[in-house]
C-alpha cells in the first residue's frame, strides 16, 4: 500500500490498527550499504514536497470542478535514476499482502520504496526474474500515470521510476542485530521471506526452492520495486461519508486515470485513497490490481471504469457522490 514517498506523517501502506499486518522486524533499523557517487544526471533540482501546493483549491471545491490540465501519455518505463547501491533503507514504513514499503534515502531527500511479494506458486515459472503479477500491474499503471503523477494537485504519488535488486533488500540501523538473508531462526525469519506471500513455517522455510532463488548464484536481478513520493495525508474514514469534496475529489481522480486508459483495480478498498487536508484532495495508491486499457480492450475497460465510478459514489450519501 504500496507504500511512495510522501513524507513523514502517514505510510502509504496501512498504519497500526488498520487491517493490513506490519513486518515483523521493523526494529531492525540500519543502512544496507555505504552510498557511492550518483550516475549523471542532466540539469538536477531540487525537489519540494507537493503539499505545498495550493493554489488550485478551488478546482475542487466548486459546484463544477473545471477538470486540470495534465501533460501527454507516456509508456516508456522509467528507471530510478539510484541503483540498489546508491539508496539507504531508512526504515520499514509499512506492509501488506503483497508489498514491503520502505522509506529510503538518495541524493539528499527521502523516497517511499515499495517492493512487491511474490506468491509461492510463482517459484514454478521459468527464468530470473519471476513473474511478479503485483509489481507488473502497478509497473504498468504508474508508467502510464507518469507524467499526470508531475501535475499540481495530482490524483497518484509522484513517481520515480522502478528499482531492481540482486539481493533481498533490509533495514539494518546502527546498534541493531542484522537479520539473517537466508537462514531463519525462531524469531527472526529470513529476510527473503518478507518477500513471499506466504512465509510457511520456519522449520522448512531454509530448505525451500525459494531459498534458492534469492541466494541469487545468477547474479541477476530478483526483486523489482517503485519509488514514489511519500504522502502526508490519512485514510479516508467513515466519517468522509457525507464530505462533498473528497467525494467529487476522489470521483475526479478516477476519471483521471480511466482517461490515462488505467483502471485502479480495488476502489472497493477504502486504504487505497487517502485525503490530503491540505490540498483538500483524494490521492489514489496501490495499484498491484490494476488494468490498462491496451491489454484489456475498450469494450471490458469502458464497463469496468463505470464500475469504479459507481462503486465510489455508493461510498457516499445520496446525491453526495454525484454533486
Amino acid at each position: 500500500m504500496g507504500s511512495d514517498a510522501v513524507y513523514g506523517a502517514v505510510d502509504i501502506a496501512a498504519k497500526a490498527g488498520q487491517k493490513r499486518r506490519r513486518v515483523q522486524n521493523e526494529g531492525d533499523e540500519s543502512i544496507t550499504s555505504a552510498p557511492r557517487a550518483k550516475r549523471q544526471r542532466a540539469n538536477p533540482r531540487i525537489l519540494q514536497p507537493r503539499d505545498s501546493n495550493v493554489q488550485l483549491l478551488d478546482q475542487l471545491t466548486g459546484s463544477k470542478a473545471t477538470p486540470l490540465a495534465f501533460l501527454g501519455c507516456s509508456d516508456v518505463p522509467r528507471e530510478f535514476e539510484y541503483s540498489e547501491s546508491e539508496i539507504k533503507i531508512l526504515k520499514v514504513i509499512g506492509s501488506g499482502d503483497h508489498s514491503v514499503v520502505y522509506r529510503i534515502a538518495a541524493g539528499g531527500r527521502t523516497f517511499a520504496l515499495k517492493v512487491h511479494k511474490y506468491k509461492n506458486e510463482a517459484i514454478s515459472e521459468p527464468g530470473i526474474p519471476k513473474p511478479n503479477i503485483f509489481f507488473e500491474s502497478e509497473h504498468d499503471a504508474y508508467t502510464r500515470l507518469s507524467s499526470l503523477s508531475e501535475s499540481l494537485l495530482a490524483p497518484t504519488p509522484k513517481y520515480y521510476g522502478y528499482m531492481r535488486f540482486t539481493k533481498p533488500p533490509q533495514v539494518n540501523g546502527p546498534g541493531s542485530i542484522p537479520r539473517k538473508l537466508f537462514k531463519s531462526t525462531t524469531y527472526r525469519p529470513a529476510v527473503y521471506t518478507d518477500f513471499l506471500m506466504d512465509r510457511g513455517h520456519n522449520e522448512s522455510i531454509q530448505n525451500d526452492t525459494w531459498r534458492h532463488y534469492f541466494l541469487n548464484k545468477s547474479g541477476n536481478y530478483i526483486l523489482q520495486g517503485l519509488v514514489l513520493d511519500e504522502i502526508v495525508a490519512r485514510h479516508i474514514c467513515d466519517n468522509d461519508a457525507s464530505n462533498p469534496d473528497i467525494a467529487r475529489s476522489g470521483r475526479e481522480g478516477l476519471e483521471a486515470l480511466h482517461d490515462r486508459g488505467v483502471l485502479h483495480g480495488d476502489v472497493k478498498n477504502r486504504l487505497n485513497a487517502m485525503f490530503s487536508a491540505l490540498e483538500n484532495r483524494v490521492i489514489w495508491m496501490d495499484f498491484s490490481k490494476g488494468e490498462i486499457e491496451t491489454k484489456i480492450g475498450t469494450t471490458r475497460f469502458t464497463r469496468k471504469a463505470s464500475q469504479e465510478i459507481r462503486d465510489w459514489n455508493r461510498y457516499f450519501g445520496a446525491g453526495i457522490g454525484r454533486s
